[in-house]
This record gives C-alpha cells, sequence and structure tokens, in this order.
C-alpha cells in the first residue's frame, strides 16, 4: 500500500520513504510497529525516520532487534512544516496530526 497522506486520513499510513504531506501540522503522536499479515515485519538493524520538508530530523530510530517497534506521544504537539520519510526499512508508521494547515 502506498503512503497514505492527511488528506485522505488520519492518521496518516507510511510505509514507503517519501514526501508525504506538505504545510503546516501538528504531530500527536507517531508509531511504528511491524505489520505480520502484510509482510512488513521489522527486522535488526531496520531503520525510520522522519524529517521536515528543510531535512530537520523530527525522528530517528534503528530497530535493536526484530519487531523493536516504536511510540512517541507529543503531549503540547510537535509543529512541523511538511513531512517527509527519509528512511523505513520495515515495518508501517501512523503518524496523529493534532491539527493541518494544509
Amino acid at each position: 500500500m502506498a503512503n497514505v497522506g492527511i488528506t485522505v486520513a488520519n492518521p496518516m499510513y507510511v510505509d514507503t520513504a517519501a514526501e508525504i504531506q506538505v504545510g503546516r501540522m501538528t504531530i500527536q503522536s507517531i508509531l511504528w510497529v511491524s505489520n505480520d499479515t502484510g509482510g512488513d515485519d521489522i527486522a535488526a538493524d531496520d531503520d525510520f525516520e522522519l524529517t521536515d520538508t528543510a531535512g530537520n530530523i523530527l525522528i530517528s530510530k534503528r530497530a535493536s532487534f526484530a519487531g523493536d517497534d516504536l511510540y512517541v506521544a507529543f503531549p503540547f504537539g510537535l509543529k512541523c512544516n511538511g513531512l517527509t520519510c527519509t528512511a523505513i526499512d520495515g515495518g508501517i508508521a501512523f503518524i496523529y496530526l493534532k491539527s493541518y494547515e494544509g
């Protein structure tokens, strides 16, 4: 399945390294998990990284072991301008937005 931006769904769905969404937004939480049924498991040394459109790293993780997923909540929101997935070797990411200003 291809990436799904906020104009289609909240949470956004990410499984491919590519631009996800343009515009100012406030991220509420980020979840990176294995998808056992889709064959998108997280393996040891898999990378996941999100940046804004200027290339500033918002979050980055290398899995230490198989299934080493990630959940990060931003209680006050993480503001950014645009969102790009620069690396996702395995698994899928769900990005929940608090607000979006397309």
